[in-house]
């Protein structure tokens, strides 16, 4: 096989040529196994995020409004 363009002539690279491993294609069930579990929300961060959305969901009404 020729290749390597080196000092102006192509040299045969037959023998240093290495094929590829073939790769596995990973299953959805693979996938899903290695994404970690969420933590569960304490009621500190539950009531932050009710307020955060009670706050946006006024701003739009008020947009809305006008």
């Amino acid at each position: 096989m020729l290749g390597r363009f080196e000092g102006g002539a192509l040299q045969d690279t037959t023998d240093c040529y290495v094929h590829p491993a073939p790769r596995r294609v990973r299953t959805l069930e693979e996938e899903i196994a290695e994404v970690p579990a969420p933590r569960p929300l304490n009621e500190e961060v539950k009531a932050r995020i009710h307020t955060i959305a009670q706050k946006l969901a006024r701003k739009r009404n008020a947009i809305i409004d006008l």
